[in-house]
C-alpha cells in the first residue's frame, strides 16, 4: 500500500513512496486542503453534507461486491470527512475528525489504493481516533480522479478485519473509475452551462448594440463581461487611430493607468498592445511593468486580441490585464470571443461617420443630439471670448433601468428618444443640448446665472415627467439635475464634473429634484481624487506596510468572559495627512477598485499577527482573528483560493480566520459571490454577517447564506436602553439567530447597562468600547469582568491558549517535509527549492545539518547563469555527482568561487506546462559518493512529487472555469425568481418548526390567476409569461421582507406572512389586491391563519380552498 513501505501489495500497485511515512502527515494535510482540489469539490456541490442517491448505489454496489458491511465514496476535507455516497454507516454523512486519522485522505494524497487489513496492528493507524474507537479496523478504498484531482475515495470499511481477494480490489476501482466518469460527466454539462451563458450574454450586448445603445456604452460593458469574476483584472477596447491607439473603453483601471495606456504607437514600440495591433495575432506578456514602467505594478500579466474587420484589417485591440502571472487560457478564450464582438461595435461606429480630429463621434445615433466629446467641444467654443456667467445642466433619468427591464430595451430607447426631443423643445435656440451616455443628458445654458438656470432645470424636470405612451400604456419616467455655474475661463470638463456631482446630491434627496453645485461638494470630490492616488502610490509601491497599519477590538464572550475573537482594523497613518479616517479612504478604495489588493494586504498582515501570537503562546492565540472583506472581493474568482494560500503560507487553522461581509453582500449575492462563501465555508472559515439590522436583514438572508456569526449592529444596541422597541429588536434578531443556530455578536457595547441587558439575554459575544478599544497588539489586555447572568458579577476564566500545530498545506509545506525527509535519510549540508527567476536563482525553501558550511536563507539569490543547476538543466551535466571536480562543466560553475561545493545532486522541477520551473537540489562541501547514487531512484521520485504538487498549485492560475451552478437553484423559479414549490415546502417546514418552539402567529396567502389561460391562447405565451413576472413584481412590492414569496407552479402563487395572525393577514391580502388591481391582474386570493392546535400545512390546506371558493364564486374579494 502506498504510504506504507511494509504494506502487501498486489499486483499493478504503485511502489511505496520512499521513506514517506516519516513526515506524511504534512503531506497528507497539504493535499486534502489543496486549492484546486476544493474547487472542483466545491463546482461539484460535493463540499456540503447533501449525498448523492446514484453515489448511495454505488456505495451499496460496492460492499455487495467486497462482502463488507459498510460502504462510501469518502471526502476527506480540513478536519472532517464528508459521505457523499453510503451504505451501511450508522449516523450522519458528516464525520468531525482530523483528516490524517483517515485512510480516504492518504488516498488523495498517495493518489493510489490504500488497504488496512487490521489496524489495531498497524504502528500508524492503532493510535488514530476511530481505531481507537473500535469504529475502524479494516479498510480498502480506490481514489476518485476528477480533473487530475483526487477528490475522493471509493471505499469498503468495518469494525473487524478486512482481507480482500485480488479480484474484490479490481471491481472496486473498476467502479471508482465509474464514480469518476460520473462526476467528470458532471462537470462536463456545467461547463455547457458555462458557455450558454456567455452566449446569452454576448446576445444582450449583441441587442443593445443593433437597438442604437452608444458604441461606447456597448464596449464598457463587454469590457466589464471580460474580467466579470476575475481577481484583480481589468479589461480596455482600444481602436487603431493614425497609427495610434486611443482608449475606446476601460473597466478596473484607474484614471492614471488608463492615461498611460491611452495614445500609444500602434507597432512594438508601444509593447505588447502595439504588437498585437501591427501584427494582427494575440500577445501574451507577463512583464506589464516592464512594458509600461509607469503602470506601477499593480497588474503583472496581460493578453492584448486583435480586433479585426471583415477584410482582416486591425481596427483596435481588445485587452485582459491581471494581477496573476499569467492570463488564464479560459479567460484567454473568452477573450478571442469577446473580440468578435467588439470588431462588430467599433464597424458601427465607422459607418455611423461624423468624427472629429481624434476620431471620437460627435452625434448620438440613437437621439440625434452631440455626444459628451461633441458636447464639450462646441461648449468650449460656445462661450469662447463670451462674459459670463453661464450655466450647465447635467439631467439623469431616475427610473430608466425599470422601463428597461419590464419593458424591453427597445422601449427604453424610445423614451431616451422622446426625452431628447423634449429637451430640444424647451431649450433656447443658443442653448446647447448633448447625450453624454446611457440616461444622462447635459444642457449648456450662456448668458444664464444660477438662480436663472435652477428654474430652467425645473421646467426641464417638469418636461420629462410628462407621461409617455409605451406598449400601450402611459409611462413617466422622473429626472434629478445638477446645476453649476461657470464663466469664459472655467474649464468645462471641471464645471460639468461640478454639475454631475450635484446630480448625485439631487438623488440623495429624492427623485425629480434639482441641486445646486456645491463648492465644498466639489472641493470634497477632488480631495478624493488625490487620496486615490496617494493610495494607489502606497500599494503600486509594493511596502504598504510603511503607514498601513492594523489595530484590534476584542470580541468578549458572555458566557465565560474570554476573548474569543479579534477585530482587525485597518488604519492609514499619511505622512502628510496625517491619520485619515478609515470610512473615508475605504470608500475611496471601494470606488477606485482598489479593494482586492487592499484586503489582501490587511487579511496577510493579520494572519501574520495571528502566526506570532501562536509562537509566543499569547492569550489570543486560541482566538478568532477578523478581517472585513468587501463585495468586491467575493466577486472575484478565486478569492477563496487566495485565502487558503494566505492561511497556509503564514501557518494558521482555517477555524482561526473570520471574515465579515455586510447584509447588502449578502442580501445581493452573485453566482460568483455565492461560489466563493460557499468554498471558504468549505475551506473550514469562519462568516459573519457584519451590521445586522441595518438593511434588509430577513429570514431568508440567513436562510440561504452560509454563515456563522451574525453581528447586531451598534444603532440596536444603543436602543435597547432608550425604548422598549429598541430591546424588542434586539430580542427578535436574537431569536432569528438561534432558530438558524447562529452565534451572535453584539457590536457598540459601551454602557453596564447594554452588558448586563445582552447578558441576560443570553447574547454569545459582545464587542465595543466598554469592553476594549482598538489597540495596536502589543497593547490589548485582558477585558474586564463580564457579569453572570441574572446581574451578579464574577471574574472570567482566564482565557485558553492552545497547543494546535500550524497548518500543512499546499506546494510549501509538501516541499519542507520532503526536505527535511531528505536531509535525515540522505544527508547532505544543505537541501533546498529554489526557482529560476530572471538572472537569479532564488531559494525558496532550504533545510541545513547543524555546522553546515552553507548560510541560505529564503529568499537568498545566486547568479543564474553560472549555477550548477543551470548547467544540468541545460543538460551539460549530469543530475548527480558525487565529486563536482570530475564534472567540468560542474567544476569551472561561478557558484564554486563563491560555495564549497564538492559534491551536488539537482533535479529538475517542472509546471503544469511542463516547463522548468526551478529545482530540487543538495550541496556539500565533502565529496559523496556512495550515498548519492543509492538515494538517485529516491531523490528523483521525490523531485517528480514535488512537481505534480507545484504543478496543480501553477494551474489555479491558469485554468479558468466559470464556476456557475449547472442548473437554477432547485428551490427557485426560473421565470420568476422566487421561490418554487419545493423551496416554499422547505420554508414552511422551518417556520413550523419555529412556531412549535417560540410560539407566535404565522398566515398563509394563496393566489391564482384568473386569466392566464385566455391571454397565453390569445396573446401567446410570451404575454403569459410577461404576466406571470409582473404578478411576481407586485408580491414582491406588497410582502414585507421577512414574507417569503413563491410561485407554487403554473399561475399559483403564495406568500408566508410571518408574525401575522387572521387580522394582520387580512390586511396584508387586501394591500395585495389593491396592488394587483393597480398592475391590471385579476387573481383570486385564499388567505388563513396557523390556528393554535394546526399546522401551517393546515393553514395553506385552507387558504388554498378558500382561493378556489372564491375561484368559483368570482366575487373579487380574498377569502378567509
Amino acid at each position: 500500500m502506498p504510504l506504507h513501505d511494509d504494506a502487501p501489495r498486489t499486483p499493478g500497485d504503485p511502489e511505496p513512496l520512499p521513506g514517506l511515512h516519516r513526515d506524511r502527515d504534512g503531506l497528507v494535510r497539504a493535499a486534502v486542503r489543496h486549492a484546486r482540489r476544493l474547487e472542483v469539490l466545491l463546482q461539484l456541490g460535493l463540499l456540503g453534507e447533501r449525498g448523492a442517491e446514484e453515489l448511495d448505489d454505488i456505495a451499496a454496489l460496492a460492499a455487495a461486491v467486497a462482502g463488507a458491511p459498510s460502504a462510501a465514496v469518502s471526502i476527506a476535507l480540513p478536519e472532517r470527512v464528508v459521505f457523499a455516497g453510503r451504505h451501511g454507516l450508522p449516523g450522519g454523512r458528516r464525520l468531525d475528525v482530523p483528516e490524517t486519522s483517515v485512510p480516504c485522505a492518504h488516498v488523495v494524497a498517495g493518489r493510489a489504493a490504500v488497504r488496512v487489513v487490521d489496524a489495531t496492528l498497524d504502528p500508524y493507524w492503532e493510535s488514530t481516533e476511530l481505531v481507537v474507537a473500535g469504529a475502524l479496523r479494516g479498510y480498502a478504498g480506490h481514489p476518485v480522479v476528477v480533473e487530475d484531482q483526487v477528490l475522493a475515495s471509493l471505499c469498503v470499511l468495518g469494525d473487524q478485519p478486512l482481507d480482500l481477494p485480488p479480484e474484490a480490489h479490481r471491481r472496486l476501482a473498476a467502479l471508482a473509475r465509474q464514480v469518476s466518469d460520473l462526476l467528470t460527466l458532471r462537470l462536463r454539462v456545467q461547463d455547457l452551462q458555462d458557455d450558454r451563458e456567455q452566449l446569452h450574454s454576448e446576445r444582450g450586448l449583441l441587442h443593445q448594440l443593433n437597438a442604437g445603445q452608444p458604441v461606447g456604452e456597448v464596449l464598457r460593458l463587454l469590457a466589464a463581461q471580460v474580467v466579470e469574476g476575475q481577481e484583480g483584472a481589468a479589461a480596455l477596447v482600444l481602436r487603431v487611430l493614425g497609427g495610434r491607439l486611443r482608449v475606446a473603453a476601460a473597466h478596473g483601471l484607474g484614471p492614471v493607468e488608463r492615461a498611460v495606456l491611452d495614445d500609444l504607437p500602434a507597432t512594438p514600440v508601444g509593447g505588447p498592445l502595439g504588437e498585437a495591433a501591427q501584427r494582427g495575432v494575440p500577445v501574451d506578456t507577463a512583464g506589464l511593468a516592464e512594458d509600461y514602467p509607469a503602470l506601477g505594478h499593480r497588474l503583472r500579466a496581460a493578453r492584448a486580441v486583435p480586433v479585426l474587420g471583415p477584410s482582416g484589417a486591425v481596427l483596435g485591440v481588445l485587452a485582459l490585464l491581471t494581477r496573476q502571472e499569467r492570463v488564464e487560457p479560459r479567460a484567454g478564450a473568452r477573450l478571442l470571443a469577446a473580440a468578435s464582438l467588439a470588431g462588430l461595435a467599433l464597424r458601427r461606429e465607422e459607418s455611423e461617420g461624423a468624427r472629429g480630429q481624434g476620431g471620437e463621434r460627435l452625434r448620438d445615433a440613437l437621439t440625434g443630439l452631440l455626444t459628451r466629446v461633441g458636447f464639450l467641444s462646441a461648449a468650449v467654443e460656445a462661450v469662447r471670448g463670451v462674459p459670463g456667467p453661464h450655466a450647465l445642466l447635467c439631467l439623469d433619468l431616475d427610473r430608466l433601468a425599470v422601463v428597461n427591464d419590464s419593458l424591453g430595451h427597445q422601449h427604453g430607447d424610445a423614451l431616451l428618444a422622446v426625452v431628447a426631443e423634449r429637451l430640444r423643445e424647451t431649450v433656447r435656440a443658443s442653448d446647447l443640448v448633448g447625450r453624454l451616455g446611457g440616461d444622462e443628458f447635459a444642457v449648456l445654458c450662456p448668458g444664464l446665472d444660477a438662480a436663472a438656470a435652477a428654474e430652467v432645470a425645473r421646467r426641464l424636470a417638469a418636461d420629462v415627467a410628462r407621461p409617455v405612451p409605451l406598449a400601450g400604456s402611459p409611462v413617466a419616467v422622473t429626472a434629478s439635475v445638477g446645476v453649476a455655474a461657470a464663466d469664459a475661463t472655467d474649464d468645462l470638463v471641471a464645471v460639468l464634473r461640478a454639475a454631475e456631482h450635484a446630480v448625485v446630491a439631487a438623488k440623495a434627496g429624492g427623485r425629480g429634484r434639482v441641486a445646486l453645485a456645491d463648492p465644498e461638494a466639489a472641493s470634497a470630490a477632488q480631495e478624493s481624487n488625490l487620496l486615490e492616488l496617494d493610495l494607489r502610490r502606497l500599494l503600486d509601491g509594493g511596502a504598504p506596510g510603511a503607514q498601513l497599519r492594523l489595530v484590534y477590538q476584542p470580541q468578549v464572550d458572555l458566557a465565560d468572559g474570554r476573548v474569543s475573537g479579534l477585530e482587525a482594523l485597518l488604519r492609514w497613518d499619511h505622512p502628510a495627512r496625517g491619520a485619515v479616517p478609515p470610512d473615508q479612504f475605504i470608500a475611496v478604495a471601494e470606488d477606485a477598485g482598489l479593494m482586492p489588493v487592499l484586503g489582501d494586504h490587511v487579511l496577510r498582515e493579520a494572519l501574520e499577527q495571528h502566526r506570532r501570537w501562536q509562537e509566543e503562546g499569547a492569550p489570543w492565540a486560541a482566538s478568532v482573528v477578523w478581517v472585513n472583506v468587501s463585495g468586491r472581493q467575493l466577486e472575484e474568482r478565486g478569492f477563496a483560493a487566495r485565502v487558503a494560500r494566505a492561511l497556509a503560507d503564514h501557518q494558521v487553522d482555517a477555524e482561526r480566520l473570520g471574515l465579515e461581509i455586510t447584509e447588502s453582500v449578502v442580501t445581493g449575492r452573485t453566482p460568483t459571490a455565492r461560489r466563493e462563501l460557499a468554498a471558504l465555508r468549505g475551506l473550514g472559515v469562519r462568516l459573519a454577517v457584519d451590521d445586522f439590522g441595518t438593511g434588509f436583514s430577513n429570514l431568508a438572508l440567513l436562510r440561504g447564506a452560509p454563515l456563522d456569526v451574525v453581528k447586531v449592529d451598534r444603532s440596536l444596541v444603543a436602543g435597547m436602553g432608550r425604548d422598549r422597541d429598541g430591546a424588542r429588536l434586539v430580542d427578535a434578531v436574537l431569536g432569528l439567530a438561534r432558530a438558524f443556530d447562529l452565534e451572535v455578536v453584539a457590536e457598540g457595547v459601551e454602557t453596564a447597562e447594554q452588558l448586563d441587558a445582552l447578558v441576560d439575554r443570553a447574547c454569545t459575544s459582545a464587542q465595543g468600547y466598554l469592553l476594549g478599544r482598538p489597540v495596536p497588539a502589543g497593547e490589548l489586555v485582558a477585558p474586564p469582568a463580564v457579569p453572570a447572568r441574572g446581574g451578579a458579577s464574577e471574574q472570567a476564566a482566564p482565557p485558553a491558549v492552545p497547543g494546535a500545530p500550524p497548518v500543512f498545506a499546499d506546494f510549501r509545506s509538501a516541499a519542507a517535509a520532503v526536505l527535511r525527509l531528505l536531509r535525515d535519510e540522505v544527508g547532505m549540508d544543505l537541501w533546498a527549492v529554489c526557482r529560476a527567476s530572471g538572472d537569479d536563482q532564488v531559494v525558496l525553501l532550504a533545510e541545513r545539518e547543524a555546522g553546515s558550511a552553507y548560510g541560505f536563507a529564503e529568499g537568498d539569490a545566486l547568479p543564474w547563469q553560472s549555477s550548477l543547476c543551470r548547467r544540468m538543466l541545460h543538460g551539460t551535466a549530469p543530475k548527480v555527482a558525487p565529486r563536482v571536480e570530475e564534472v567540468p562543466a560542474y567544476a569551472t560553475a561561478g557558484n564554486r568561487s563563491l560555495l564549497p561545493i564538492a559534491a551536488y545532486v539537482g533535479m529538475p522541477l517542472h509546471d503544469h506546462r511542463g516547463d522548468v520551473f526551478g529545482t530540487l537540489c543538495g550541496f556539500d562541501a565533502r565529496e559523496q559518493p556512495e550515498r548519492l547514487r543509492e538515494a538517485e531512484p529516491r531523490i528523483e521520485l521525490l523531485a517528480r512529487l514535488l512537481s505534480t504538487l507545484l504543478a496543480r498549485e501553477l494551474a489555479q492560475d491558469e485554468l479558468a472555469r466559470r464556476l456557475e451552478r449547472a442548473e437554477a437553484d432547485a428551490a427557485r423559479d426560473p421565470l420568476t425568481g422566487l421561490a418554487n414549490r419545493r423551496g416554499w415546502a422547505d420554508v414552511l417546514a422551518r417556520e413550523e418548526a419555529r412556531c412549535r418552539r417560540y410560539g407566535g402567529p404565522a398566515s398563509v396567502v394563496v393566489l391564482d390567476l384568473d386569466a392566464l389561460k385566455e391571454v397565453n391562447d390569445t396573446q401567446g405565451h410570451a404575454a403569459g409569461d410577461d404576466l406571470l413576472r409582473r404578478t411576481a413584481r407586485v408580491l414582491r412590492g406588497t410582502a414585507r421582507s421577512v414574507d417569503l414569496v413563491a410561485r407554487l407552479g403554473g399561475d399559483e402563487f403564495g406568500v408566508l406572512s410571518v408574525q401575522a395572525d387572521g387580522a394582520g393577514v387580512d390586511a396584508e391580502v387586501r394591500r395585495l389586491g389593491a396592488a394587483l388591481d393597480e398592475a391590471g391582474v385579476v387573481a383570486s386570493i385564499g388567505c388563513a391563519a396557523r390556528g393554535a392546535g394546526g399546522t401551517l400545512a393546515d393553514a395553506w390546506a385552507a387558504a388554498d380552498a378558500a382561493m378556489y371558493a372564491q375561484k368559483r364564486a368570482r366575487g373579487g374579494r380574498a377569502a378567509g
